[in-house]
């Protein structure tokens, strides 16, 4: 008796190790199956996921090419008439008769409720800059100045108080004047360019 149940416990024993034998070898196999299968599963995730999001930053890239240019020419055309109004409110205060106490204010400073700026407080429209949406090396904003050699050199009176002061005033007047048509040209020309390019974005889509 005590030997049969030694026979069958070695049997059992045997088996055992056959079977572990088995699936030790079946488990390089059995693995590789399971990675596959679970690195598929991860790709068809990761694909949903980046399809969504390529989808959100598409519809934002298409506002961002439409909405920027629109509203970097919308701020630009409002700074630069802003510009011209405070060069009349200069104007017009330079012109102040005796006696007379009324002053006007800036554009911005009446707009935001303000007497003046300050190193806390500065102008808006002097820290802006907006960088232009195709050539963002130039600014859209603020517009390039010419610069005047004769800045640089020695000025023998103030013409602006002395005898001819109508004069400069006049002078003023036109070289204001033909500013505001030449800035108002560069904007009249990148809105024809911008729409020139929004029409080709259109046929070509």
């Amino acid at each position: 008796m005590g030997e049969y149940l030694a026979r069958a416990a070695r049997d059992r024993l045997v088996d055992a190790e056959l079977r572990r034998d088995r699936l030790q070898a079946a488990h390089p196999r059995l693995q590789d199956r399971h990675d596959k299968v679970a690195a598929g599963e991860y790709h068809v995730g990761w694909v949903a996921k980046y399809e969504a999001v390529r989808e959100n930053r598409d519809i934002l890239a298409n506002q961002f090419a439409q909405l920027y240019p629109q509203l970097i020419g919308q701020l630009a055309d409002l700074l630069r008439r802003a510009e011209v109004v405070d060069q009349e409110c200069s104007r017009i205060n330079s012109q102040r008769p005796a006696g007379e106490r009324r002053h006007l204010l800036g554009v911005e400073l009446t707009a935001r409720g303000r007497e003046c700026f300050s190193r806390d407080m500065p102008s808006v429209a002097k820290e802006l800059k907006l960088p232009d949406f195709q050539n963002s090396n130039s600014m859209a904003w603020p517009l390039k100045r010419s610069i005047d050699p004769a800045m640089f050199g020695q000025v023998p009176f103030d013409r602006r108080f002395s005898s001819e002061w109508h004069e400069v005033r006049e002078e003023q007047a036109i070289a204001a004047a033909a500013e505001q048509e030449r800035v108002a040209a560069f904007y009249d020309n990148q809105a024809r360019e911008r729409e020139r390019r929004e029409k080709a974005d259109e046929a070509a889509r």
